[in-house]
Parts: structure tokens; sequence; C-alpha cells
């Protein structure tokens, strides 16, 4: 049998042990299965099943307990900034992590939360968006719209990147073109989203904190897997990969990931 090499993946706690101790399927595969057409040996004798079938949904334990150092990365005290975060549901969750709770003003975070779309777009995609964003600002956050990932400089505003300077980490889930029949990340725009990638890194590399991190998350399944985002994303920045880490929208609460396809969108 072939093994996968997990040397430098990193997955939840909760998920790795429901998989070694309680012999789950599915976060079996969340951890170890990167592609199925890699996978073929494995996949063809343990068939995936469906995440209700995991043993914490069935029962009901469906919690993330975050430690005192917040969630996979991100602890109080941090400045992070999220970049097109379509329903702003992980900037809400990131937030909550980094906002101090006892009120030490030696402990604030700093959290902006940045779209591509302008503040009429989002209002008209995510009816409960209102609420979200009033969660945000009442935890000290900010919201800036119409931000390009590719030309932070540019577009993030000038007061907020005045206050916050650097940033400990910066998030872009799921980096992707847009096009019209709603196809995106296929084969024939292969190029067009290692050019995003190349250039949302250059962008956020000048935000960065020395020894900040950029994440970005993806799906693992082709065409996605095709891109090799990671070696793009370090194509002559002299930069290291530190982690791979399965991203787990639950571990964060709830985290919708929705494509928006209007004419403004990339």
């Amino acid at each position: 049998a072939k093994y996968r090499d997990c040397t430098d993946l990193y997955a939840l706690s909760d998920t790795l042990n429901c998989a070694r101790q309680s012999l789950c399927v599915p976060c079996g595969y969340k951890i170890g299965t990167f592609d199925v057409s890699l996978d073929k040996e494995f996949t063809s004798l343990v068939p995936n099943e469906r995440p209700e079938n995991c043993p914490r949904f069935l029962s009901g334990d469906r919690s993330r307990k975050g430690g005192r150092e917040g969630i996979m990365g991100f602890r109080r005290g941090m400045n992070v900034l999220t970049v097109g975060d379509g329903d702003l549901s992980f900037s809400l969750a990131i937030s909550r992590a980094i906002m101090p709770k006892d009120g030490d003003p030696l402990r604030n975070g700093q959290l902006v939360s940045t779209s591509y779309e302008s503040h009429d777009v989002l209002t008209r995609v995510y009816p409960n968006i209102g609420d979200t964003m009033r969660e945000l600002k009442s935890l000290g956050a900010n919201i800036c719209c119409e931000v390009d990932a590719t030309r932070l400089a540019e577009t993030l505003s000038a007061k907020i990147a005045r206050k916050t300077q650097k940033f400990h980490r910066i998030v872009w889930n799921f980096p992707c073109s847009a096009v019209p029949s709603g196809q995106d990340g296929q084969n024939d725009a292969m190029e067009t989203n290692k050019h995003l990638i190349r250039a949302f890194m250059r962008s956020a590399l000048q935000f960065l904190e020395d020894g900040g991190e950029i994440h970005m998350a993806h799906k693992t399944k082709p065409p996605f897997n095709q891109w090799k985002m990671e070696e793009v994303a370090l194509e002559g920045l002299g930069l290291l990969n530190r982690r791979r880490m399965k991203f787990k929208g639950r571990g964060f609460g709830q985290v919708l990931h929705t494509t928006i396809h209007t004419s403004k969108s990339p």
C-alpha cells in the first residue's frame, strides 16, 4: 500500500481524534485524502461517507472547543486582514477569537474585513449580512468594501492602513476568478487564476508583519489542485511554506462560502 506524506499537514485536534479513535470515515477523508485521483486504492477500499455520519454529528457534539490561544493559528491580540470574504462570516468568527474579552487594552487585536464587492451588492446577495456587519462593528472590527486583493495599497482605506499598518495574518479563502457561466476554476482559466494568486501575494507582502503569515484555502480536487497554488504563491518571493492544514468551516462556527457573479466580480 502507498501512504501519503503528511509531515507538513496540520488538522484540528477534534477531527484527528475522531478519525483515529472513532475510525470516522468522513474525518479520515478530511485529513488524509487530498485528491481522489491520487488515492484510488484507498478510496476503492474505503468509500467516503456523508459528513452527517460523523459520530460527533450523530451525538450532537458540533461545537469547536477553542482554547485560550484562539482558533487555528488566530490568537487574541493579532492584527488580521481578510479579503474576499463573501458574507463576512469567516471574518466574524476570527473577530470573536482575536478580540479581547477581558477589556485589557494591551491585548487588543484588530480585524479588517474586506470585500471586492460594493456594500449594495453584498446586502443584495446576503440577506442577513446586516446582522453580521453590526456584530463585527460591535467587536471593533473595520469593514471595507470595494477592496481589490491584488491592489491593496491602492484600494484599502488609507485611514485603515495607517491605523493598522501591518498584519500578523492576511487571509484569502478560495481565491478564484469568476466567469459568467459559473464554472469557476476550470483549466481554461488556470493561468488567469495563477496570475491572480501571484498578484495577491505581492500585494499582501507590504502589509505583512515580520514573522506574519499569509493564509489561503482552496479545494484539493481537480482542476483546483492542478494550479499548484503553493508553488505559484511562493514564486520568486523567498518565502517559506510553513504548513498545510485542512480547512474546516465548522471549526469557526457557521462559515458560508458562496461565489458572487456580478459584472464587477473578477
